[in-house]
């Protein structure tokens, strides 16, 4: 039996079609490429508002 999140919201991936979910958000380190910011966010936030100015 599948359990549903409440808080998941719908997206639209031009790559998967639309989708209910969460999408992680990660910057990483350019010399390393380790993580060093990870934000998860509904799968109905834009993208662009989490990136730098």
């Amino acid at each position: 039996m599948e359990k549903k999140n409440p808080d998941a919201k719908k997206g639209c991936s031009k790559h998967k079609g639309f989708v209910t979910g969460f999408k992680a958000h990660v910057a990483c380190d350019a010399d390393s490429g380790l993580p060093v910011l990870v934000r998860l966010t509904t799968g109905n936030r834009h993208d662009s508002p989490l990136l730098p100015n």
